[in-house]
């Protein structure tokens, strides 16, 4: 008989601090049809993408990313923008028996960078095998429970709970660094990794590996080797040298098993990689060149494992230059009783689609600079500055005094951002104080 698995093992989360990201793979020797499912309003309605996977491909899905860029499923329907949080289902269309469809599950910590790790048999297998355990990171002094299913010739995309089949089978591979006792409650004990396994389960005697990041493997083997990339949140780059732009510009890999080597590329001529100082495996991506269209630029990176082979991964990233600003219309803050204060707030837009930098992307203190020509009259106050958290920048002009002011000749300023124009305003001084009128660009 053929249950639902348990809701718990089939969640997905997105919010400020989670972003899940649910793969499939297909470990048998044929192509599967993987249907991919996300059921929210209470179970009511559903989300459907399909995928044919050939053998040792995987997909990757990055609820967030569906959520954030309204993607339609198969029948043009987007997910709300306000979902947080539901369920979803991986079937295997094709039927194709022992070693198809498998599937994973990791859920980002964005606020401490922490990872979680899942993964799940999915009907497909024609043999009892698999299980799931989320998350893999235990807390040292801290336990969690471990889920085993097994699923027989469940081709309707239900499993078989067999917990009970599993009672005092499990051990670990290091117990410095993990327990686990006659339940599968698995107990950290110091930081590092290590693999959970039982012998004799059902009427296959080969021994079932969980390993960081890969799950399970059905015939006993070694781990799969694995590789995730992420980038910032809006998958993009920034032009220029300002190592202010590290932050915003840096593509980070989760791997398993550690202890390979990396191979970096990028489909632009001239694009740099260069390895993060924190948070590793990553690089700062430079770049002096802009994308064409959004996504049209390709970062690849292959990781190899000796003895075990290599993986490749690639992330389409859009490279963008800073393009014009818009600016507000301050008010005059000046109580000297002569001229005009203002503090006029600019932001940024890049091109290749005009869009505005978004907030929070890491360009924090990317220098802003300025130009004058001729030069302001004695007495202003102008300067350059740089983008804050907002990715935003300010700047100055006061012309302002308890003394009549005197005339000037008008004044052309020139604002640019990695060294690239992105707004010119003729400035005007009177004895009424300095007037901006803006000379763009404005697109």
């Amino acid at each position: 008989m053929c249950r639902r698995r348990r809701s718990n093992s089939a969640r997905w989360k997105y919010d400020a601090y989670h972003d899940s990201i649910i793969t499939a793979g297909n470990g048998g020797t044929k192509p599967v049809r993987a249907a991919f499912t996300i059921f929210y309003n209470q179970g009511t309605q559903s989300y459907d993408l399909e995928q044919t996977l050939q053998p040792d491909e995987q997909m990757w899905i990055d609820v967030g990313q569906l959520i954030r860029e309204h993607v339609p499923d198969k029948n043009g329907k987007t997910l709300p923008a306000d979902l947080t949080t539901g369920s979803y289902e991986f079937r295997d269309l094709t039927n194709t028996g022992v070693g198809a469809l498998f599937e994973g599950k990791v859920v980002y910590d964005k606020s401490y960078g922490h990872v979680a790790y899942g993964c799940a048999a999915c009907c497909g297998w024609s043999i009892p095998v698999g299980f799931w355990y989320d998350p893999l990171g235990i807390p040292v002094d801290n336990e969690t429970d471990q889920g085993v299913f097994a699923a027989d010739q469940c081709n309707s995309g239900d499993l078989e709970d067999v917990s009970d089949s599993f009672y005092n089978n499990w051990s670990t591979g290091n117990t410095s660094i993990a327990t686990v006792d006659s339940y599968g409650t698995h107990s950290g004990v110091s930081v590092g990794s290590t693999r959970s396994f039982t012998h004799g389960l059902l009427n296959n005697n080969n021994p079932i590996r969980y390993c960081p990041l890969t799950g399970f493997e059905p015939s006993g083997g070694d781990c799969v080797i694995q590789l995730m990339l992420q980038g910032n949140q809006y998958n993009s780059l920034f032009v220029g040298s300002d190592p202010n732009l590290a932050a915003a510009n840096s593509i980070f890999a989760t791997v398993s098993p550690s202890g390979g080597t990396f191979t970096t590329t990028s489909s632009a001529s001239g694009d740099t990689f260069t390895p993060v100082t924190t948070g590793g495996p990553g690089w700062v991506v430079g770049t002096t060149t802009q994308s064409a269209n959004l996504r049209d630029r390709t970062i690849t990176v292959t990781y190899a494992v000796s003895g075990q082979g290599s993986v490749s991964q690639s992330l389409s990233v859009t490279a963008r230059q800073f393009a014009y600003a818009t600016n507000n219309t301050p008010s005059n803050t000046c109580t000297l009783g002569y001229g005009t204060a203002y503090l006029y707030a600019y932001t940024p837009y890049t091109h290749p689609d005009g869009t505005a930098v978004q907030a929070g992307i890491g360009l924090t203190n990317t220098a802003v600079t300025e130009s004058f020509n001729p030069q302001p009259p004695a007495g202003t106050v102008t300067g350059s500055g740089s983008l804050d958290a907002n990715s935003q920048f300010y700047d100055k002009l006061v012309y302002c005094s308890s003394s009549p002011l005197s005339s000037y000749p008008t004044v052309t300023q020139t604002i640019s951002i990695e060294g690239y124009q992105v707004r010119q305003n003729s400035l005007t001084y009177s004895s009424a104080g300095v007037g901006l009128t803006s000379n763009g660009p404005t697109q």
